[in-house]
C-alpha cells in the first residue's frame, strides 16, 4: 500500500468517526453495534478471505438493517430513521473494498450524515464538526484524483509539504466562503430543523393547577427554563410571570375559563424590554416580567389577568419580546365573588386562625399584617424535601410540621386572606435568575419556578405578597435564587446564549435588520466631509507607494537592477531598445565589453543557480551599470527585428 493510500484510508475512518459522534446518542442500540462491527470488518479486510459468499451475507444484513430502520419511519419521527439509515449504509461501505470508487461513496455519506445531525441536535461543537469534516473531504478528493491515476504511487516527504499548503488553502477557503453566505442566502421564516425535526417532548413545564407538594417535585430539576435578555434589574423586582390561578378546587388551585375585566396601567418612564429565548416546555404559558402588557414573535392570545397563552405548542425554543411595568397597577373592573370563594372541607383550625386574625384588624393593609404576623409566630420553615402527606396538607403545614415549600405558602395565605373578605389569587412563574454580564441575560432554570400571592386592596389595585418570604429561612433559602456562576459557567453559557440567538435562531427579520444596518452605514458614509475622504484616499495613495518602494527593494530588487542594466546597454549601442531574442551572455560576447562580461557572469550565477545577490554583488553591479553610461561601443546584431537607429552596429 502507497503512502497516498494509507493517508486516505486513515482520512476515510476518520471522516466517518466525526460523522458518527453527533448522532451516537440517539441512535438504536443496535445500529451502534452495527456500525462498530462494520468498521472492525474495514480494518480486518485485508487480513480475511472476503469471498462471494461472505460478501452475499454482508450484503443480506445489511438490507435487513436498512428495512428495519426503515420500518420506524413515521410522520411524526422522520429524522431519526434516516439518520439510523444513513449510519447503517456507512457502516456496510466500510466494511467493503477501498476502491476509489467506494470511498467516494464513503465520504458522500458521511458527509450527508454529518449534516442531518444538525437535525437533531446543533450544539456550537457542530462547527468544530463541520471544519474538520471539510479539511478531511477535501484533501481526500484530492489524494483520491492521484490514488485514481497510479494506485501506487509514492510522494516523496518534500511534495507533500508543498502539497499540504494547498490542501488547506482549499477548507480556508471554503469555511470563510460559508460564512459569508450565512447571512446573505435567503431564509426560510421558520429554520429547517424546526420543520422537519421530529417532534419534542418537554419533561418540564408550568402546570394548569397548584396542589401542595407540585412545585416542590421541580426543586432538583436543573434544567433551562429560559433566557432573559434584559439589562440588570433589582432583586426585588425578578418576579417572571407565567400563570394566575384564581379557582379551588378541594386542595387544588385551577384556572377558570371565565375571568373578570381588569385595566392594566403602565407605571412611569419608559417600559423594561425584555428579549425571552425559552426552551420546550409542555405548557402554553408565555413568560414575561411581572407585570407586563405586550408581547411580540410568538402567536399568542392575552387575557385580562396578564397572562399570555400561546396558540399552537410545538415543542420547540421560542423567542419573543415583551416590555413589561414593574410598577405598572392592574385594577379590577367587575366583582371579585371569584377571589373569596373557598373549600367547605377547609380543615377547622385554619378558619379559627383566620377568624381570629380578621376580627382583630379591619381594611386590607390591617389584615395582611396580622396575616403576616400570624405566618411568622408559627415559625414556619421553607424546605422542599422530606414533606408530609396528609389529607389536610395546609393546617398540617400552619399547626403541626411547619415545613413547606412555596405553593403551601401561597396557597393557605390565599385562602386565609379569602377567609377575612380579602379577593386573592396565587401567580404561578419563575423567581430570581443567574445575571450573566456577558451577555447580558438572566439565566432561569426550572428550579426556581415559584408560587406567590395577589391580593386586591381597598382601592381595586393587585398587590403582589410572597408569603415564602415570611419563612424563618427565608434569606438563607431565596439567596440561591439570585446566585451567582461561576467565570468559566458565565462565559461558556454566554457563548451557548450567542450561539443559539445568531446561528439557531437566525432567520429573515434578523436577516432584513442586517441589511437595513448595512444601509444605515453606508448612508452614514456617504455623508462624509470630502476633505476626510481625500485625506483617507491620499493616505491609501502613500500606502500604495511606500508597499511599492518597499516591494522592489525587497525581493524583486535583482529583476529591477536587470532592467537598467538592459536600458543602459541599449542606450551604449545607439538603440532605442535591446531584441527580447539577446540572452544576458550573447549580449556580453556580441559587446565584446569587460563590464557586459562581468555583469553576465556575476548577476548570470546568481539567477541561474537560484539565488539572490548578496549585497556587495549588488552594489558591485550597479556600480557597473554606472560606468556603462560613460561608455559607447558596437554590437554586431544578425537579427532583423532590432528596432531603431543602429548606425554604429555592424
Amino acid at each position: 500500500m502507497s503512502n497516498l493510500q494509507r493517508l486516505l484510508t486513515w482520512l476515510l475512518y476518520g471522516a466517518a468517526l466525526l460523522a458518527l459522534l453527533p448522532v451516537f446518542p440517539f441512535i438504536a442500540r443496535w445500529v451502534q453495534i452495527f456500525f462498530i462491527a462494520g468498521l472492525i470488518a474495514g480494518l480486518l479486510r485485508s487480513r480475511v478471505d472476503w469471498n462471494l459468499t461472505l460478501h452475499r451475507l454482508a450484503v443480506l444484513v445489511t438490507l435487513i438493517a436498512v428495512v428495519i430502520s426503515g420500518m420506524q419511519l413515521t410522520m411524526t419521527e422522520v429524522v431519526l430513521p434516516l439518520v439510523q439509515v444513513l449510519c447503517v449504509l456507512l457502516a456496510a461501505r466500510l466494511a467493503s473494498e477501498k476502491t476509489p470508487r467506494n470511498m467516494l461513496q464513503t465520504f458522500v455519506l458521511a458527509l450527508t450524515l454529518l449534516a442531518a445531525s444538525s437535525l437533531l441536535t446543533l450544539d456550537m461543537i457542530y462547527l468544530a464538526y463541520l471544519a474538520l469534516m471539510i479539511l478531511m473531504l477535501s484533501t481526500s478528493l484530492v489524494l483520491l484524483s492521484f490514488v485514481h491515476v497510479d494506485p501506487a504511487i509514492q510522494l516523496p516527504v518534500q511534495a507533500f509539504n508543498g502539497l499540504g499548503i494547498f490542501l488547506l488553502a482549499i477548507p480556508a477557503t471554503t469555511l470563510v466562503l460559508m460564512a459569508a453566505l450565512f447571512f446573505v442566502l435567503p431564509r426560510t421564516p421558520t429554520p429547517l430543523w424546526n420543520i422537519i425535526g421530529q417532534e419534542g417532548t418537554a419533561a418540564v413545564g408550568m402546570s394548569d393547577q397548584v396542589r401542595p407538594g407540585s412545585f416542590s417535585d421541580l426543586a432538583s430539576t436543573g434544567a433551562i427554563a429560559f433566557r432573559a435578555e434584559t439589562s440588570e434589574l433589582p432583586d426585588q423586582l425578578l418576579y417572571w410571570r407565567g400563570i394566575v390561578l384564581d379557582q379551588l378546587d378541594g386542595q387544588i388551585w385551577r384556572r377558570s375559563n371565565r375571568l373578570p375585566r381588569e385595566q392594566f396601567k403602565p407605571g412611569g418612564g419608559t417600559g423594561q424590554e425584555v428579549v425571552f429565548y425559552a426552551e420546550p416546555k409542555s405548557d402554553h404559558y408565555l413568560v414575561a416580567l411581572d407585570r407586563s402588557d405586550r408581547l411580540q414573535g410568538v402567536s399568542h392570545r392575552s387575557e385580562a389577568d396578564g397572562v399570555f397563552v400561546r396558540q399552537r405548542q410545538d415543542y420547540k425554543r421560542i423567542t419573543y419580546r415583551t416590555v413589561g411595568w414593574p410598577q405598572g397597577v392592574a385594577t379590577l373592573s367587575d366583582a371579585a365573588e371569584i377571589y373569596l370563594a373557598v373549600p367547605e372541607t377547609l380543615s377547622v383550625p385554619v378558619r379559627q386562625a383566620a377568624a381570629a386574625i380578621s376580627n382583630q384588624h379591619f381594611g386590607f393593609a390591617e389584615r395582611v399584617a396580622g396575616l403576616e404576623g400570624f405566618f411568622l409566630q408559627q415559625q414556619l420553615s421553607y424546605s422542599a424535601i422530606n414533606l408530609p402527606q396528609t389529607a389536610t396538607p395546609l393546617a398540617t403545614f400552619l399547626f403541626d410540621s411547619r415545613r413547606g415549600y412555596c405553593e403551601h405558602f401561597a396557597s393557605s395565605f390565599a385562602i386565609m386572606l379569602r377567609l377575612m373578605d380579602v379577593p386573592a389569587r396565587l401567580v404561578g412563574g419563575y423567581l430570581g435568575g443567574t445575571y450573566n454580564r456577558f451577555g447580558k441575560f438572566y439565566l432561569v432554570t426550572e428550579d426556581r419556578a415559584h408560587v406567590w400571592v395577589e391580593a386586591l386592596n381597598d382601592e381595586g389595585e393587585w398587590v403582589r405578597i410572597d408569603p415564602s418570604r415570611l419563612a424563618v429561612n427565608a434569606e438563607q433559602a431565596f439567596s440561591a435564587a439570585v446566585a451567582g456562576r461561576s467565570y468559566l459557567q458565565s462565559l461558556t453559557d454566554a457563548l451557548f446564549h450567542s450561539w443559539t440567538r445568531r446561528v439557531l435562531n437566525y432567520d429573515v427579520q434578523q436577516q432584513f435588520q442586517l441589511l437595513r444596518e448595512a444601509s444605515t452605514r453606508l448612508a452614514l458614509l456617504r455623508q462624509v466631509k470630502f476633505s476626510w475622504l481625500a485625506g483617507g484616499m491620499m493616505f491609501m495613495a502613500l500606502c500604495g507607494v511606500v508597499a511599492f518602494v518597499w516591494k522592489r527593494g525587497g525581493g524583486t530588487q535583482d529583476k529591477g537592477l536587470l532592467h537598467s542594466y538592459l536600458r543602459q546597454v541599449a542606450r551604449c549601442a545607439g538603440l532605442k531598445r535591446l531584441p527580447p531574442e539577446l540572452g544576458l551572455y550573447q549580449l556580453a560576447y556580441l559587446s565584446g565589453h569587460p563590464l557586459c562580461r562581468e555583469f553576465a557572469e556575476s548577476y548570470g550565477a546568481a539567477f541561474y543557480g537560484g539565488k539572490k545577490l548578496d549585497p556587495c554583488q549588488n552594489r558591485r553591479l550597479r556600480d557597473v551599470v554606472r560606468q556603462l553610461k560613460r561608455e559607447r561601443f558596437v554590437i554586431e546584431v544578425a537579427l532583423p527585428q532590432c528596432l531603431g537607429d543602429n548606425g554604429r552596429s555592424e
